[in-house]
């Protein structure tokens, strides 16, 4: 039973399921109307009941919402552009061309507008003046090093890089005189040098001295200090020696880095379309969730959680709330658990109890 107003009656339980909430089905929606509809109810883009609501065929659904919903081949489902287009941009424009193939006439015109969206949507290169780029970086192919080390010593070389470890090795497949007399420190070569260079490290050298009689190892701060000069020019001649490589070298190495680093968006999460079924404002002294709110819950249902970087009083209680009961409604989670600091777990309680009478 439950109260309302004055009077107590029978709970919703005793005349319908209340584990969900139903959805209206008694006009008809416009394409927009019924995005959002889905958006709410499902999470995502349920073509089938947007189809329902409008009374429309899919192309025309398709046609009506095009720039709001792309095709995903791979899963072979639409996605809202917030989803969408966000992520590894480039990642998802390779794989989507490599499934067009496969695909039938209608799926193949629907990739194409999907990967055209994702190719607009990937940010500005940056170009090789701007990239700063330093001796070791372990994205760079090592037959670059390679070349550099040949050149550097006037022999041909090796370089191997093992990622299981994060160290690189360095022969040389030769006699060189600059790597045995003019970047050698004590008993390390030009090998040596060179893979400290790589690893941007120093190697600890030391030498033999009679403390109290007896002999011991300490640092030699000299040879350390010359080994150290020695390293920095070898990253220096590395950088002045890839500025000076031809054109589509250095094109190759903008086209790696791009591809690796930038190319993520960072997805828009709009949360306009939510409309909080059961949600209460009557114990608050506002009577509408704040755009950044409405954003941040929409943000943890797309994603199955996400990180609130919200000041102090912006709402972070309700967010949690809210949240919980939403991806509860939505099937996404079976049992949402909210956590607290001791101190203030009674509060959020107390929120969601307000913001909830009826859960």
């Amino acid at each position: 039973e439950m109260q309302l107003g004055g009077d107590i009656v029978k709970a919703d339980i005793m005349r319908e399921p209340v584990a969900f909430t139903k959805i209206a089905t008694d006009r008809i929606l416009q394409p927009s109307e019924a995005l959002a509809s889905s958006l709410n109810f499902y999470g995502k883009v349920e073509m089938d009941y947007i189809m329902r609501s409008t009374s429309l065929s899919d192309e025309d659904v398709i046609a009506a919402l095009q720039g709001e919903i792309f095709y995903n081949p791979v899963t072979d489902e639409w996605e809202h552009k917030g989803k969408f287009i966000a992520g590894n941009v480039i990642a998802k424009c390779t794989e989507f061309v490599s499934c067009i193939p496969d695909l039938s006439e209608r799926q193949q015109q629907w990739t194409e507008i999907s990967v055209k969206a994702l190719e607009n949507a990937t940010p500005e290169p940056i170009p090789y003046e701007e990239l700063d780029i330093n001796m070791g970086e372990r994205w760079i192919d090592p037959q670059l090093y390679a070349d550099f080390a040949a050149e550097l010593f006037g022999v041909e070389a090796e370089v191997m890089y093992f990622d299981v470890n994060d160290t690189y090795v360095v022969r040389l497949k030769g006699y060189s005189p600059a790597a045995y007399n003019t970047y050698s420190v004590r008993n390390f070569n030009g090998e040596d040098l060179f893979v400290h260079a790589l690893h941007d490290t120093v190697p600890e050298i030391t030498k033999e001295v009679y403390r109290n009689g007896d002999k011991v190892r300490v640092p030699d701060e000299e040879a350390i200090q010359e080994a150290a000069t020695k390293i920095q020019e070898i990253r220096s001649n590395f950088n002045q020696w890839l500025d000076a490589r031809p054109l589509e070298v250095r094109d190759e190495l903008v086209r790696t880095y791009n591809e690796r680093f930038n190319c993520y968006v960072r997805p828009a999460y709009d949360g306009s379309a939510q409309t909080f079924p059961q949600l209460s404002f009557e114990q608050f002294p506002y009577n509408e969730l704040y755009p950044s709110q409405k954003d941040a819950i929409w943000m943890i249902k797309q994603n199955g959680g996400g990180i609130c970087w919200h000041e102090v009083g912006t709402g972070k209680t309700m967010i949690m709330c809210v949240s919980a009961y939403e991806m509860k409604r939505l099937g996404l989670v079976q049992k949402p658990l909210i956590i607290g600091l001791k101190a203030n777990v009674h509060e959020i309680a107390d929120t969601f109890r307000k913001a909830y009478p009826n859960a």
